[in-house]
């Protein structure tokens, strides 16, 4: 089957937000567009009806639109270049910045994020079990590993993982939210980390209050958004993806602590 939906496991952002700043470092410190940006807003009301379907008929229906779980199986290796476009006219004085992205990963939980920024090179990875950092000044230090909630950013087979990720998973009902109807499904009793899977595409289009995915493009065999913006106070910040590739070497030795 041709897919047409989305693997949100596109390689990219967030994992820890710890301070608030300009710019929007992918996975936390200095320079990170922390959660507290922007303050959530209040979550749409839900409804059940007959018509709703159940969690396991939602998340079903969400592997089988990104075209199935053997699809998503086969993704072993993920290279993303991206651009992080950062636009914050109310601030004074106005921030407009785009800094450079590459992240490596490994469906075995191994990453490696690259970010190019005005101040220098920011690298963030994980070897699996040990998570690092090393900041543009060259000092490396221990690093968060990253929450349940930015997984997906890393994982290229995060479809068929979600029970994992989310294990106490409830279905809430259907709502509508940018004029489209979604299911919302809550993951924890923090209303603004929900999934919102669109009902009529089954997309996973919204994680939480902030962050929206769009501009879906098939890329070997499933469908990656092009676009993940994440709301902030005064503006946005959007990363815009400009390749994607799966399945090529990617050696362990680039996910290990320097020296």
């Amino acid at each position: 089957m041709k897919a047409r939906a989305i693997v949100l496991a596109v390689a990219l952002i967030v994992v820890s937000w710890a301070q608030c700043g300009p710019g929007v470092a992918p996975w936390g410190g200095a320079g990170t567009a922390c959660a507290q940006d922007r303050p959530p807003v209040p979550p749409p009301a839900t409804t059940f009806s007959e018509d709703t379907p159940t969690l396991e008929e939602v998340l079903d229906l969400f592997v089988e639109a990104v075209g199935g779980a053997e699809a998503v199986q086969r993704l072993e290796t993920r290279v993303v270049r991206a651009r992080i476009v950062t636009d914050l006219p109310t601030w004074d004085p106005p921030v407009y910045e785009v800094d450079s992205l590459t992240v490596y990963s490994k469906a075995s939980g191994k990453y490696l994020t690259v970010q190019q920024t005005s101040g220098g090179t920011v690298f963030e990875g994980c070897d699996g079990a040990d998570s690092w950092k090393r900041d543009v000044k060259g000092e490396i230090s221990a690093f968060h590993p990253i929450d349940a909630r930015s997984a997906w950013l890393v994982d290229p087979q995060f479809p068929i993982r979600l029970r994992e990720y989310f294990p106490e998973m409830v279905l809430l009902g259907t709502a509508t939210l940018d004029g489209r109807s979604v299911h919302v499904v809550e993951v924890d009793d923090d209303h603004s980390h929900r999934l919102y899977f669109d009902a009529e595409s089954h997309l996973l289009v919204r994680l939480g209050y902030n962050r929206i995915a769009r501009d879906h493009r098939e890329v070997d065999g499933v469908m990656v958004p092009f676009e993940v913006e994440y709301s902030r106070k005064g503006g946005s910040s959007t990363f815009v993806l400009d390749s994607v590739v799966h399945n090529g070497h990617i050696d362990d030795e680039l996910f290990a602590r320097p020296e």
